[in-house]
C-alpha cells in the first residue's frame, strides 16, 4: 500500500454511514458485507 492518509478518508465514519444508508435505501442489507467489501476496494483502486 502507499498512502496510510488515505484510509482516514475511506474510513470516515460519516462515509460508511451514507454507505449503508444508501445500501439500506436500495434493499441491498443482505449483500452489505459482500457490497461493503467490493465499495472499499474500488475506493482502494481508485485512489
Amino acid at each position: 500500500m502507499g498512502d496510510e492518509k488515505n484510509w482516514g478518508g475511506i474510513m470516515d465514519p460519516l462515509k460508511v454511514q451514507e454507505f449503508l444508508k444508501w445500501l439500506q435505501e436500495h434493499h441491498l442489507e443482505n449483500h452489505s458485507l459482500k457490497a461493503g467489501s467490493l465499495f472499499t476496494n474500488s475506493l482502494l483502486i481508485h485512489h
